[in-house]
């Protein structure tokens, strides 16, 4: 006799499960369900209630996603009074940067060597400024920088200065520089106010129209434009033409200025010429003598420990960067004594050795024997070398036909070349004669040597 199954029971969703854990609610599938705000889910309760929930609550997804809920709250990301120490380290390590010309990247790795160094500061500890939001500070600090230049030029004199520049391929930069009065700062102030490409020839008329271009833009007016500075070419100064003739068509008491630096250059390097000595080639001498050389270096140095002089390097003139020359000149004045003791000793030490090599030379040239001969077979050597200097002629003054015959006129005993015709020419050989006497002028020479006994024809060992 089977016996009826019995009808099973599934457990209800209750008040106490969200009450126990927070991050639960009804489901909307029904009251044998509960809904998981934290993983979004439907968890089923109908068969085990509350161990159903702990089984779902101790998965790896929940806690998961529980740990990812654990991070700092939203209040936290905003700035508060305490952080403004924070900032101010942030913006005034990027102002360092500017001011020192070091790549931006170098802020990525400044931030973990600051929690290193000072691990005892809260400032240090909190402080996050990498390569992104450091050129996002150079940015905003470069516009704040051009505003107080703007509003200070706006309202009082400044004098321009302005030169092309073709340090990156072929594009032509021209940098606008304005020199001011700052009220706050209490003293002049010579500023970079933009960088602009001229896409056009760079003839006068096209940079004054840059430069009209970047006064318009700024709202900068023509009347507190006092002075214009630039190089001494034509095409800034040229007085029909030039960037100054535009200039001073609007504004007509502009004062023009050429560089001074390049003014007192010029005048220096006229004055050189009439110096007994190059200077430029002078600097670059001594510097390449002592530069390709350690051994030159080290002798240098103790010139100048003897002679008392700083231990200062030689400095490299480029001719391309004349503001160099200065600076240059001042070293070699400061190493005089120095270098002159040290090539003192050089050329001391190149006559030494060039005295042995003469000696040692002469030994070389005399000949391993000295065989006596005499007068005539010194001569029968000496004439039998003789080259031939011109063709022998036949009758009529042309060239001999016969090439076999070419040359053997010139040689000692030789007899007269023959025409074709087999006849004997009535005139004297003319290359012929010229032969004998260079070979009856070097007779008394080798004359002389044969007397002294010594074979001219041996080469020494």
């Amino acid at each position: 006799m089977s016996h009826p199954a019995k009808k099973r029971v599934l457990q209800k969703y209750r008040k106490e499960y969200s009450e126990k854990f927070p991050v639960l609610t009804t489901s909307k599938l029904g009251e044998h369900f509960t809904y998981c705000t934290l993983c979004s889910v439907d968890v089923n309760v109908g068969h085990g209630g509350i161990s159903d929930i702990q089984r779902h609550i101790d998965s790896k997804k929940h806690r998961t996603n529980a740990e990812a809920t654990k991070g700092k709250p939203l209040t936290s990301y905003f700035t508060t009074t305490s952080d403004v120490s924070v900032i101010n380290a942030e913006v005034s390590f990027t102002e360092f940067i500017i001011e020192h010309s070091i790549p931006l990247s170098v802020a990525d790795h400044c931030g973990k060597l600051f929690k290193k160094m000072f691990p005892d500061s809260q400032i240090a500890q909190k402080y996050a400024c990498g390569r992104t939001k450091t050129s996002y500070i150079v940015d905003t600090l470069g516009k704040d920088s051009q505003k107080r230049i703007l509003n200070s030029i706006r309202e009082s004199p400044f004098s321009m200065a302005t030169d092309g520049s073709t340090d990156y391929e072929d594009v032509k930069l021209y940098p606008v520089c304005v020199r001011y009065f700052d009220p706050k700062e209490g003293q002049v102030m010579s500023v970079l106010l933009s960088l602009t490409e001229c896409a056009k020839p760079s003839t006068g008329e096209n940079i004054f129209l840059l430069l009209q271009n970047e006064m318009d833009k700024f709202e900068i007016p023509w009347k507190n434009l006092v002075c214009f500075s630039a190089d001494n070419a034509s095409v800034m100064l040229g007085k029909v033409k030039g960037v100054s003739a535009f200039l001073q068509k609007k504004t007509p008491s502009l004062y023009v200025a050429g560089c001074p630096c390049h003014l007192m250059h010029i005048a220096a390097e006229r004055a050189s010429k009439h110096l007994p000595v190059k200077i430029d080639d002078l600097l670059i001498d001594i510097f390449y003598h002592l530069e390709k050389s350690s051994k030159r270096k080290q002798s240098f140095k103790a010139h100048q420990e003897k002679t008392g002089a700083p231990p200062h390097k030689i400095l490299k003139h480029v001719s391309t960067r004349w503001l160099s020359l200065g600076h240059c000149i001042a070293r070699l004045l400061e190493q005089w004594d120095a270098l002159l003791s040290f090539f003192t000793e050089e050329v001391a030490k190149e006559k030494t050795t060039n005295k042995k090599h003469v000696e040692q030379g002469s030994s070389l040239s005399k000949p391993a024997s000295l065989t006596p001969m005499s007068d005539t077979t010194a001569v029968k050597q000496k004439s039998a070398v003789l080259p031939c200097t011109k063709r022998p002629m036949t009758e009529g003054g042309n060239p001999a036909k016969n090439k076999k015959q070419k040359s053997l006129s010139c040689l000692p005993g030789s007899k007269k070349p023959v025409t074709s015709s087999a006849k004997p020419s009535k005139k004297k050989d003319i290359a012929t004669s010229q032969c004998q006497d260079t070979s009856s002028s070097q007779k008394a020479t080798n004359k002389e040597h044969a007397e002294l006994g010594f074979s001219l024809s041996k080469a020494p060992p």
